[in-house]
């Protein structure tokens, strides 16, 4: 839980995201235990956002990620970051599907 109160973000401070969803399918399996979920989730760069080629940037706390893959194909831990807040990938494409 957090202890901080929200940030006001004014509207003149607002930026569009980089990247726009257009499908979100999860598949999640809880046990006692342990929840995984697989999400597949289709993006493609916003072009309200003329800012060239930014990385993938997700937000996720508390996650353990056990595999990435873009367009179906497996990225190696070298071409991503994780942080405790934060999935990076640096180089993709213009419209892809990531899992």
């Amino acid at each position: 839980m957090r202890d901080a109160a929200p940030q006001v973000i004014n509207l003149k401070d607002y930026t569009p995201p980089a990247f726009l969803i257009s499908t979100v399918a999860l598949e999640v399996d809880i046990q006692p235990a342990q929840a995984m979920v697989h999400a597949t989730l289709k993006l493609a760069r916003n072009p309200a956002r003329d800012v060239g080629a930014e990385p993938l940037v997700l937000d996720g706390e508390g996650l353990e990620l056990l595999s990435v893959r873009l367009d179906g194909r497996p990225l190696p831990e070298s071409d991503y970051r994780t942080d405790e807040a934060h999935l990076t990938i640096a180089k993709v494409p213009d419209a892809f599907t990531l899992e």
